[in-house]
């Protein structure tokens, strides 16, 4: 029981690469936001004719997209020791025991590119359901509700959370085979026969 705790308490270090991956998100946008001096849509804008404006949605997603992009690019080796640290409960291996050990492990037996196993489907799958959430966003707002309706904040932000829930689904399949790649043939019996099919690449 001790040892169970203890492992999963190990684990729990590299969860820290999640509130890190918020922290720096979030100045990531706060540059950018400087930089490119963003402005905001208000709701005088909103009677522009749809082209312009989906034209704006494509701009701001483009921008919203850089930030999210290089924080994933930055964290994702936490990520990789997030996952392994967790798949070794499968065979009760202790090869990844803390963050350090874990960095000179996967150095030692697949370099430096080992650290980033599963980081092109992760970014496809991140930048995917930001373009697939802003644009279902946009049609719904635009198209299925009424002008009135449309310009309250209110109800934007509830197609926003809807249709970030209809694009994570969807784009599901990436991370699914982001998490597969940062696993597979890592020397962890979770990352092997049975448990888990080898992959060629």
């Amino acid at each position: 029981m001790l040892s169970t705790l203890q492992a999963w308490m190990g684990g729990m270090g590299c969860s820290q690469a999640q509130l890190q991956d918020c922290v720096l998100e979030s100045l990531e946008l706060l540059s950018l936001v400087k930089f490119y001096k963003v402005e905001e849509l208000g709701p005088a804008n909103v009677q522009k004719e749809s082209s312009s404006s989906f034209d704006q949605v494509i701009k701001a997603t483009t921008r919203k997209m850089i930030a999210p992009s290089a924080a994933t690019l930055i964290t994702h080796p936490f990520h990789v020791i997030t996952l392994r640290s967790m798949v070794q409960f499968i065979g009760r291996d202790s090869k990844y025991c803390g963050l350090c050990d874990s960095i000179v492990a996967i150095y030692r037996e697949e370099g430096i590119l080992g650290f980033f196993a599963g980081l092109i489907p992760h970014l496809l799958g991140d930048i995917i359901s930001l373009w697939l959430c802003n644009s279902l966003a946009y049609l719904i707002n635009t198209y299925a509700l009424d002008i009135e309706v449309s310009t309250m904040n209110e109800m934007e932000s509830y197609s926003q959370t809807v249709t970030g829930f209809f694009a994570s689904m969807l784009t599901y399949p990436f991370v699914l085979v982001s998490n597969l790649m940062a696993i597979n043939c890592c020397g962890l019996a979770g990352g092997c026969p049975p448990y888990s099919p080898m992959y060629s690449s």
